[in-house]
């Protein structure tokens, strides 16, 4: 996500539910339906904490809420358990070993089996980036090689490696490798991504392209940058700083600095669940005192004032601002709430795809298009893709609102994403 208050946002609107076991890794992968099409079930804390989800190759995404040994139910819709609308059952039920089928019984329709298959093959790597160790793993396709490949950078806060992959995981079945790392002070990676500047995770971007640049099958003259929200920033930051980056995909990657995002997605979250204009007026207003201060370190007694004036706000909360004058937010405020994209936008030099939801509640679609459209321009080079995704809100999921409270009532990706992403990576990365 873009900002601390999207993780806020979206953590108090989903419903949390059973661990994930710690078997999660053997009944992960993909799996082939008897009838045709593939389901994907991965780890994907977006939804919660250990959350193993469904991605079907039709859009449709659920969360599993575990009700016994390899057993889970899923809901109507991606993360509200309840009603339950279909058990799934993985075999075999020795925990020990990888599941090799799933049985999806929904209400009303006739069982469905998926058969896993190995669509790519697994490989732990690490890489440093100056002093840091990261780790993650590259899924490598089981055509022959040298491969292109796609180097995927997560969204804000603690993510791990899984973290970007659902919106490119379907890719390998392509023939593109992909390298997915855990954010600094993550899982298995060292640092701390508290104390990391853009600057520092466009380096760590930059690592993990010369990681796949080092290896035989990956082809050198067909690596890219793959980044969603936090990653949209981050992927044309580092392809700016070096020629070795083939091209740049951002899905939901804002044209605008972090702190005017965070402000255009309070005014329209707060505005979306009905707060009075001059309420919302109020948040703003004591959010460009917070980013005054964070900033400059003057405006404290302003600030502080503010704050305490709206305790009593029931919008607060949501904010997530820092209450006293030595919070270490303040520092995370300084490294990169007033990041300007345009001078690494303007910079680029390979082509570029930028996706935008035109219901992304965060990311005003005519604003942040008209600001990526200006750079781009303004830089002189030719390719690069602008796409309003109709429907689409902020994790490219169908919505209705676009607001983040709505998430785990959708239902699925919007029908035309899949599509676009492949339509344009074809003839620059030479896919069938």
């Amino acid at each position: 996500m873009a900002a601390s208050v999207v993780v806020a946002l979206l953590t108090s609107a989903v419903m949390q539910t059973s661990p994930v076991p710690a078997e999660a890794s053997r009944l992960s992968g993909a799996y082939r339906w008897e009838s045709g099409g593939i389901v994907d079930i991965l780890p994907w804390e977006e939804l919660g904490p250990r959350r193993l989800v469904a991605f079907d190759d039709q859009g449709s995404v659920r969360a599993l809420t575990q009700i016994g040994p390899r057993t889970f139910t899923v809901g109507k819709t991606i993360a509200v358990p309840e009603p339950v609308a279909a058990r799934v059952q993985f075999d075999p039920a020795d925990a020990s070993s990888p599941a090799q089928t799933l049985l999806w019984e929904a209400d009303g329709q006739p069982p469905r089996v998926a058969r896993r298959i190995e669509d790519h093959r697994a490989e732990a790597v690490s890489f440093k980036s100056g002093a840091t160790r990261l780790a993650g793993t590259l899924m490598i396709p089981p055509t022959a090689g040298p491969h292109p490949a796609l180097v995927l950078l997560h969204g804000s806060g603690p993510q791990d490696r899984n973290g970007t992959l659902p919106f490119a995981r379907f890719l390998v079945r392509h023939g593109v490798a992909l390298l997915a790392f855990d954010k600094r002070g993550v899982g298995s990676s060292q640092g701390d991504w508290r104390e990391a500047s853009f600057e520092t995770l466009a380096d760590d971007a930059l690592a993990a392209v010369a990681c796949l640049r080092s290896r035989r099958d990956i082809d050198k003259k067909r690596i890219g940058l793959f980044g969603v929200s936090q990653g949209g920033w981050i992927g044309p930051l580092a392809a700016s700083r070096s020629r070795k980056v083939s091209l740049v995909v951002s899905i939901s990657g804002p044209g605008v600095t972090p702190a005017e995002q965070t402000l255009d997605l309070t005014e329209s979250e707060l505005r979306i669940e009905g707060v009075a204009d001059d309420e919302v007026g109020e948040a703003l207003g004591l959010m460009k005192l917070a980013f005054r201060y964070g900033r400059t370190g003057t405006g404290w007694d302003d600030y502080a004032a503010a704050l305490a004036r709206s305790q009593e706000r029931s919008w607060l909360p949501y904010l997530r601002l820092p209450s006293g004058a030595q919070d270490a937010a303040w520092k995370q405020q300084r490294l990169f709430y007033h990041y300007d994209p345009e001078p690494a936008l303007a910079a680029l030099r390979c082509p570029v795809l930028a996706l935008l939801g035109d219901k992304d509640s965060g990311i005003p679609v005519e604003k942040n298009r008209s600001r990526w459209q200006a750079a781009l321009t303004r830089g002189g080079y030719r390719d690069h893709t602008l796409v309003v995704v109709p429907g689409a809100d902020h994790l490219m999921f169908e919505a209705n609102s676009g607001s983040m409270f709505e998430i785990p009532s959708l239902d699925r990706f919007v029908p035309d994403y899949r599509k676009i992403l492949l339509d344009w990576l074809r003839p620059r990365f030479g896919l069938s």
